[in-house]
């Protein structure tokens, strides 16, 4: 590495936390109409596997700043308080659809225990029954909770491309591991 390499910001590496805020900015540029869905869901992908502040910062350079000084408050969607706002209500709508995910695994769960102990155990010849009760559940349980399809999507997304970060990060360190004879 050169020493022009050390100084350059664009060369100095991201974590979870700065490719993240990436992916929060990008929602905000989406809903604001600065991106069409195509050009979301690329440039999402690139933040999501962003190795260098460069990579962060290439993501945004035909975009206007967040912080635009010289747009009053009144106008500017993309204040603090809109920033700071969008992102709990992200907080709130992953914290929701969490525990619907987890609500409906005991839901599905015991509606297997008792399909089978109905069918096998008990004989009861309307053990079917058991499934469009469940579904009924499961669809009370996300009504309950105000969960959409569409933010329950989201999560699934999200959720899923933190679990694939994860697993290529376990991955990396075991084949660390075994290079160093671990």
């Amino acid at each position: 590495m050169t020493a022009n390499e050390t100084n350059d910001p664009g060369t100095l590496r991201v974590g979870d936390a700065d490719r993240k805020a990436a992916l929060d900015r990008l929602g905000l540029y989406f809903a604001g109409g600065h991106l069409d869905v195509a050009e979301f869901d690329e440039r999402s992908g690139k933040a999501a596997i962003a190795k260098v502040r460069g990579d962060i910062d290439a993501l945004f350079v035909d975009l206007p700043p967040l912080d635009d000084a010289k747009a009053p408050a009144s106008r500017n969607p993309y204040r603090a308080e809109t920033i700071d706002e969008a992102q709990g209500e992200l907080d709130r709508v992953m914290k929701r659809a969490e525990v619907v995910q987890k609500v409906d695994a005991a839901v599905w769960g015991a509606t297997m225990v008792i399909f089978f102990v109905s069918l096998f155990v008990l004989h009861w010849q309307y053990f079917w029954l058991v499934f469009p009760i469940a579904g009924v559940a499961s669809g009370a349980v996300r009504r309950a909770f105000r969960l959409t399809p569409e933010e329950e999507e989201l999560y699934e997304k999200l959720s899923g491309a933190e679990q694939r970060e994860r697993m290529q990060r376990l991955e990396q360190a075991a084949d660390k591991r075994r290079e160093l004879g671990y």
